[in-house]
C-alpha cells in the first residue's frame, strides 16, 4: 500500500502508464474478505494519495473504478458493524476472529476500537475528496455569500460540476452507483 501511495506523487506518468484495471484488481477483488485494520491501511497509505494526485482528466478512468467498488463494500460493512454496536453492544468487525483468547470485555473494547479507526480514516478520505484544491470548480463560502444563500442552481448540473471538482465527481459516482 505505502509504495503504491508514494508512486502516486510522480504524477501523471504514474496514471497515464499503469494499467488502472490491474491496479483495481489488485486492491479490490478481495476487499469483502478483508479485515477492517487494512481496509484502513488501503485507506490511508493507497486511496487518499490516489485521489490527491489524480489528475483531473484521469478521475474518471482511475477513481471510478477504485472508488465505486470501495464506497459499496464500505457503506455495506460500515453500516452492519455500527449496527450491530448500536444494537447489541458489540460492532462485530471482522478483524475479531483472528483474536482467539481474552475476555468478552477485552474482544469488544478491540472491535470497537478498530471500528472507529477504519470511521475516522473514512472521514479522512471524504475530508480530501472536501479539500479546496480538489473542488476549484465549487465557489467558496467568502465568494458566495453565507451558506443560506448558495442556490445550488447555481452550480449548474451535477455533471458540468463534476467535471471540476472532486465533490461533483463523487456525489456523481454515488448517484450511479444507486441508479444501478
Amino acid at each position: 500500500y505505502n509504495v503504491l501511495g508514494l508512486s502516486t506523487t510522480v504524477g501523471d506518468s504514474f496514471f497515464k502508464y499503469l494499467d488502472v484495471h490491474s491496479v483495481a484488481v489488485a486492491l479490490m477483488e478481495n476487499i469483502q474478505s478483508m479485515e477492517f485494520r487494512h481496509i484502513r491501511q488501503l485507506v490511508h497509505s493507497t486511496l487518499i494519495p490516489l485521489v490527491k494526485n489524480c489528475p483531473l482528466d484521469m478521475w474518471e478512468i482511475w477513481l471510478e473504478k477504485l472508488l465505486h467498488p470501495f464506497f459499496v463494500h464500505a457503506q455495506q460493512a460500515l453500516s452492519c458493524s455500527w449496527s450491530s454496536l448500536l444494537q447489541d453492544g458489540r460492532a462485530k468487525v471482522p478483524d475479531a476472529h483472528g483474536i482467539l483468547s481474552g475476555s468478552d470485555l477485552k474482544v469488544e473494547v478491540m472491535e470497537e476500537t478498530i471500528l472507529r479507526d477504519l470511521t475516522r480514516e473514512m472521514c479522512s478520505l471524504l475530508s480530501v475528496i472536501a479539500s479546496p484544491p480538489l473542488n476549484t470548480g465549487i465557489p467558496s463560502l467568502e465568494q458566495s455569500g453565507h451558506v443560506s444563500r448558495l442556490d445550488m442552481s447555481s452550480l449548474k448540473n451535477l455533471d458540468t460540476v463534476a467535471s471540476c471538482s472532486m465533490v461533483g465527481y463523487a456525489f456523481h459516482l454515488l448517484r450511479n452507483m444507486y441508479l444501478l
